[in-house]
């Protein structure tokens, strides 16, 4: 199966598809008894923003998204809403960019980096180029191991993190839409990553693996183990996020994902706008 042309209508769709899930991830943590996590999601029109009135938020929860040219006049509104707080923006390449990358930098806003935004077809050879390493067992993830798989996926990315954000992504598992997977080494939880369904597309969301059992092909394993489940589910597409020349952006490039479109990231590095 080839895959469909590069279109802005493909870009906003899949950027969309990316940035419902981050909003479905903070309203996991929202919406837990008596709000833990003090996250905040509010929506300005087609703009979602969510934030994290902890003293120790990471600058990842405080995120605007999506934000492209048809929503500049949106944008005073979404920054009074985060008051002190700096987000971060991420901008894909549609027409009249320009026009909206003026206006945040106007707003004191300043662009930082780049983020890859990847595509590719769902069919067994693509699905079988993820080559899997023999000795990881990749698994879906039951209930009675919702919590450890949340664990391994939050210790993969930071040392140290709060209960409700592990709560939060334990609800997920079972979720509509929503896939999660364990990968172990000899036993032991190694990796695990996210497979999100949405408008006919399968978002390779979020995979971590954990310090010790890097560089042992869990992410390689757990790429081929979603792609397999993408096509049983008969979706569209693959999509993915990932940074440019990273190891996961290059499993990627091995499984047959192309990069889309290379997406603007934008932060707020003063507190005066």
């Amino acid at each position: 199966m080839s895959l469909p042309p590069s279109t802005h209508e493909l870009i906003a769709r899949a950027h969309r598809v990316a940035s419902r899930f981050h909003v479905r991830t903070r309203k996991a943590v929202a919406d837990l008894p008596g709000n833990p996590g003090k996250v905040e999601v509010e929506r300005f029109g087609p703009v979602w923003a969510t934030r994290c009135d902890l003293p120790d938020a990471p600058q990842w929860m405080q995120r605007v998204a999506p934000l492209t040219p048809a929503d500049i006049d949106a944008l005073p509104d979404v920054l009074r809403w985060f008051g002190a707080l700096r987000p971060e923006v991420e901008t894909p390449p549609l027409p009249d960019h320009d026009r909206l990358a003026v206006a945040l930098a106007r707003c004191g806003a300043v662009q930082t980096g780049f983020i890859d935004l990847l595509r590719g077809p769902i069919d067994p050879s693509t699905r079988d180029a993820a080559s899997a390493a023999p000795d990881v067992d990749v698994s879906p993830v039951s209930r009675d191991d919702a919590m450890l798989f949340a664990c391994t996926l939050l210790h993969g990315h930071v040392e140290t993190f709060h209960d409700h954000e592990a709560e939060g992504l334990a609800s997920f598992v079972g979720g509509d839409g929503l896939h999660c997977y364990l990968a172990r080494i000899d036993g032991a939880p190694a990796a695990a990553a996210m497979l999100a369904i949405d408008d006919g597309l399968a978002y390779l969301a979020n995979a971590s693996t954990l310090p010790a059992f890097r560089s042992r092909g869990c992410h390689a394993a757990l790429l081929a183990a979603r792609l397999h489940d993408a096509v049983l589910l008969e979706c569209e597409m693959v999509i993915a996020l990932a940074d440019v020349a990273s190891s996961s952006h290059r499993n990627m490039e091995r499984a047959g994902l192309q990069t889309l479109a290379t997406v603007a990231a934008w932060t707020f590095p003063d507190e005066d706008r």
